[in-house]
């Protein structure tokens, strides 16, 4: 997982075939993460998904989001 030295407030979400909900929350949480004077850091844990899950995350900066991949639910 990528460190984010200045990042005081961390984000962990839980994801399963969840591309239609997934860009709205991340999109949110990274506006939020924009105005944060500390930092926020942004990780998604992705449980095998099989639907667009996987290329969403990937258009994401791995800067910005850190993305953990299962291949096995």
């Amino acid at each position: 997982m990528t460190e984010h030295p200045r990042a005081k407030l961390g984000v962990v979400i839980p994801v399963h075939n969840g591309a239609t909900t997934l860009a709205r929350t991340l999109d949110r949480l990274l506006a939020c993460a924009d105005e944060a004077p500390s930092g926020v850091q942004i990780a998604v844990c992705d449980d095998a998904s099989n639907d667009e899950t996987p290329a969403l995350l990937a258009s994401y900066p791995a800067c910005r989001v850190t993305t953990v991949t299962h291949a096995n639910n």
